[in-house]
C-alpha cells in the first residue's frame, strides 16, 4: 500500500517533469522561427 503511494508520487512528478521538458522544447522551437523549425 505504501509502495502504491510512492509509485504514484513518483509517477506524477515523472509527467510534470516531461511537461516542463516539452513545453520549453516546443517555445524554444517557435522562438526559432518558422524556417528554422521546418528544417529540424
Amino acid at each position: 500500500h505504501l509502495n502504491m503511494n510512492m509509485f504514484k508520487e513518483l509517477e506524477g512528478n515523472l509527467v510534470a517533469a516531461i511537461g516542463k521538458v516539452l513545453f520549453g522544447f516546443l517555445t524554444r522551437r517557435q522562438r526559432a522561427g518558422s524556417t528554422e523549425a521546418a528544417a529540424a
